[in-house]
């Protein structure tokens, strides 16, 4: 017998009963320790939005046109997202009748680039009835909820479920003849209710896209790729839906949920909200522009993803590698004084996409199962080793960049391995990869004269000596300087 049914709980209990079973309490019905008082019934009709392949529930939001008692709303909770993404949020529908801006804004990064349309329908019924005393007393909240699930026009799920929600009052005698009346309808005690998000079958009750890395030691070299991934990945969407939900109105957002709901709590329908604005009657300006939503934090997340990726390629598959950095670089030449987060470019969604397939399955091109940090150990004494000796050698304009490259290659060896050691080679790369930068020979170096008059010829060609000038004493400075940092390199990583 579990805590709930001791004397003098509150704690709910639950049931699973037959669809076609009675009524538990009848109204009318009266003993002489109970009587069974107001009832009242509340219906909504709920249509479930989302890519076909349910990326949103997978992701922990429910999107949702919901009719409720004859009111239709726009829905939208997201517990896990908060503060970013509203909780238990609904939206009056609008003149125009089209999903709030807001919504389809918000849900964009976890769509990825996927069609959102209607995934599944629910029925929704719920009977409330209230057990009395003959004093008026109140004893119990019976709830009986009957639930029906349609899936491509299928009904996959019926379900009744019921949930009695003792009082302080409720004796132990009221509550055995509540209990065991419950029972002979052919009841079966549960422990809890599934939620109803959970009926939908196994898409909507996969793992998440965005999961919370968790690492052990020993971890193998799939788990620990996997894990850096996921982790890059989170802090890309949370920057993104924080600068999304700039200037939104989402209401109260603090819960302690982690799974979102789907089903109104309560009938009443006070918590109703215009989120945004109608366009068809309200000139207002809208905040899905170019001048809401920052895209620096997100280039910021995004650099440090191409960094871990570069850190990882000796892992994973040369050619998706390159990919996934070309992606990244064309989000990083975005130009945030002209790009909001509400218009950035779809080679970002393909990236996103590319990540969370990655995050689950990597493209190894080693032994999955081999120790991840031994691995990584060895990778960061020969990513330095080559750093120095294409440092060493700089005699042309692609010695320079490659040494700039491998520098750049050591260095997200040491700063992705949390050990001493790496903590230190780390350190003394950054100087070098800072040098470096001013070392590299720009594209508008070579200058066409072909149309320019003499005079602008003139001036290009002094622009163009300046720059050379510039870059040969940047060289000659990283020359002088090597040395000393190749020591303290040297010294780091042998210890």
């Amino acid at each position: 017998m579990t805590s709930a049914w001791r004397s003098g709980s509150t704690e709910p209990l639950y049931f699973e009963l037959a669809w076609t079973a009675a009524r538990p309490a009848p109204v009318g019905l009266r003993t002489t320790g109970a009587v069974v008082g107001a009832r009242r019934t509340i219906e909504c009709d709920i249509t479930l939005l989302d890519s076909p392949d349910h990326r949103l529930l997978r992701s922990g939001i429910v999107l949702a046109h919901r009719v409720v008692d004859g009111l239709g709303e726009w829905y939208m909770d997201a517990p896990e997202w908060s503060p970013w993404l509203p909780v238990a949020r609904s939206v009056a529908i609008d003149a125009a009748g089209e999903l709030p801006q807001d919504f389809t804004c918000l849900a964009r990064p976890f769509l990825r680039g996927a069609t959102l349309c209607p995934v599944a329908a629910l029925s929704w019924e719920r009977t409330e009835t209230g057990l009395e005393a003959p004093d008026s007393t109140k004893l119990a909240l019976i709830r009986d909820d009957r639930i029906a699930v349609v899936q491509s026009g299928v009904t996959t799920s019926r379900v009744r479920e019921l949930t009695i929600n003792p009082r302080r009052g409720l004796t132990d005698g009221q509550r055995e003849w509540l209990t065991n009346r419950i029972l002979a309808l052919g009841a079966v005690p549960v422990t809890r209710h599934p939620s109803v998000l959970r009926r939908l079958g196994p898409g909507a009750g996969a793992l998440t896209d965005y999961p919370r890395p968790h690492l052990h030691d020993g971890a193998g070299v799939q788990t620990w790729v996997s894990a850096q991934l996921a982790g890059r990945l989170r802090d890309v969407i949370e920057v993104d839906v924080a600068a999304r939900c700039q200037g939104m109105d989402l209401g109260p957002t603090e819960t302690t949920r982690t799974e979102p709901r789907v089903l109104p709590e309560s009938p009443d329908r006070t918590d109703l909200v215009g989120m945004g604005y109608d366009p068809m009657t309200t000139p207002a300006p809208s905040i899905h522009d170019g001048n809401h939503g920052s895209i620096r934090p997100l280039q910021k997340a995004i650099r440090a993803l191409s960094q871990s990726l570069d850190a990882m390629s000796g892992l994973l598959d040369h050619t998706w590698v390159e990919r996934a950095q070309n992606l990244c670089a064309q989000v990083l030449d975005l130009d945030p004084h002209h790009i909001s987060i509400h218009h950035v470019s779809r080679e970002y969604y393909q990236l996103l996409e590319e990540i969370t397939a990655a995050a689950r399955s990597p493209r190894l091109t080693v032994d999955p199962d081999q120790p991840a940090r031994p691995t990584m150990k060895r990778m960061l004494r020969e990513s330095v080793a080559e750093a120095v000796a294409k440092c060493d050698d700089l005699e042309d304009s692609q010695g320079w960049s490659a040494a700039e490259a491998a520098v750049r290659h050591a260095a997200a060896v040491a700063e992705i391995l949390d050990t001493g050691r790496a903590d230190k080679v780390a350190k003394r790369l950054r100087p070098v990869v800072k040098e470096m930068v001013p070392t590299r020979r720009r594209v508008g170096d070579v200058v066409d004269v072909c149309e320019m008059s003499v005079q602008e010829a003139f001036e290009a060609g002094r622009e163009v000596e300046r720059a050379s000038a510039a870059l040969s004493a940047a060289q000659q400075s990283f020359r002088d300087a090597w040395p000393q940092h190749r020591r303290k390199i040297l010294k780091a990583i042998h210890g």
